[in-house]
């Protein structure tokens, strides 16, 4: 996607993942295991556990990931020793 701003520079924005399906992170309520599923957010309530085959399962909001950058090469990063570098 190219975009005119108004001070005549142009950007360029690359979209990344967008028929992609998201990733899920999933605690057991019943034996404590961590796992990322890879499924629609319609099906994400239908996820088991790959340890005991529980449904219980507590969904945990982790970080994202960013990509970006302009024609020029740049990208977008959290600076050095911030909470989220």
């Amino acid at each position: 996607m190219t975009a005119k701003i108004a001070d005549s520079k142009i950007v360029t924005v690359k979209i990344v993942g967008v028929n992609e399906v998201p990733t899920y992170d999933f605690r057991c309520q019943e034996c404590g295991e961590r796992f990322t599923v890879k499924m629609s957010w319609k099906e994400r309530d239908k996820a088991t556990c790959p340890a005991c085959g529980s449904q219980k399962l507590q969904q945990l909001f982790t970080g994202i990931t960013i990509l970006g950058g302009s024609s020029s090469g740049g990208s977008c990063a959290a600076p050095a020793g911030s909470r989220f570098s």
